[in-house]
């Protein structure tokens, strides 16, 4: 009998983290689940710590696939999963004992539909709980405004399986594929939000979003594949919010190019900042532009970055 739960964790040279995230598989309450570990490509022990958990657990499974980075680590996950239901989880991450049981009881109650459905989760930085507040999506928000700027994670999310059949994690796209793959979803399925904390969420030097690895810059090609991609849903997010985001990007852009001290490009980038949206931070990045053209200490104006 296939199990109600599939996990999927996709993993590269982090076997030193990955035991603490499959102890908080183990550890739920609810025990109808299959956990998939796609190895993608580790040159680490990763392969030999999972191999000896597999003996001790039948439901977990080890899969290998060279290096392709995590949108096709899950899509591979996906591929080889027997679940009703698909549940994404990083290895640098960890469920509270009771995230499956939340998502099964609404999933029942909601009776088993072909849906999206998205927790709520506790964010730590540097081993300190830093909040993290709740958007509420009411019946009168536009579902893909919300989707496009609340930025949820994957080991928040719940999919039924066929869903799939339809729409993959995209390969083009970094770090915003999966906000791309719910976009792509909420145009044909129904989402559902659980406003309950399920999930610990850990920010630290290696995730892919530190600001020194330009993250924006990947982002912002993202969206542009969307719009290249998928015309019809990009037009679904307001031209408002769009401008908004995409000018907040450019300026993360910039900060980017400050870190790494790149002053130039930095210029750029703020320039196009304020050409896309002249409405947020216009003075700030203003005075940033005048310090680097007037070559102040790039030490100096990480202060006024923050």
């Amino acid at each position: 009998m296939n199990p109600f739960f599939s996990i999927i964790i996709p993993t590269y040279n982090r076997g030193k983290l990955l035991p603490k995230a499959i102890e908080s598989v183990l550890n739920q309450d609810c025990n109808d689940w299959e956990l998939i570990v796609v190895d993608d490509g580790s040159t680490d022990n990763t392969k030999n710590i999972i191999e000896k958990l597999c003996e001790n657990d039948q439901r977990i499974k080890y899969v290998y696939q060279d290096n392709q980075e995590r949108s096709a680590a899950r899509n591979k996950g996906i591929e080889n999963s027997k679940g009703k239901y698909i549940c994404f989880l990083d290895s640098d991450d960890e469920y509270l004992p009771f995230h499956l049981a939340t998502f099964q009881n609404e999933i029942k109650n909601k009776n088993l539909p072909k849906a999206l459905f998205f927790s709520s989760l506790i964010i730590f930085k540097n081993g300190i709980d830093i909040g993290h507040p709740i958007g509420i999506l009411n019946t009168n928000d536009s579902i893909f405004d919300y989707l496009f700027t609340e930025g949820i994670y994957p080991c928040r999310v719940c999919i039924e399986r066929s869903i799939f059949d339809k729409f993959k994690f995209r390969l083009d796209s970094v770090l915003v594929e999966d906000t791309i793959l719910w976009l792509e979803i909420a145009s044909k399925y129904p989402i559902f939000q659980i406003l309950e904390k399920t999930v610990l969420y850990y920010q630290h030097e290696e995730n892919s979003v530190n600001k020194k690895n330009n993250p924006c810059k990947r982002m912002l090609k993202g969206f542009k594949n969307l719009k290249n991609n998928n015309l019809e849903v990009y037009n679904k997010i307001s031209s408002n919010l769009k401008s908004s985001l995409f000018s907040d990007l450019n300026y993360g852009i910039a900060v980017s190019h400050i870190i790494n001290s790149n002053r130039l490009s930095a210029i750029y980038y703020l320039i196009v900042s304020i050409l896309i949206d002249s409405r947020t931070k216009r003075k700030h990045k203003i005075l940033l532009i005048f310090k680097l053209i007037t070559l102040q200490k790039m030490d100096k104006l990480l202060l006024l970055i923050g």
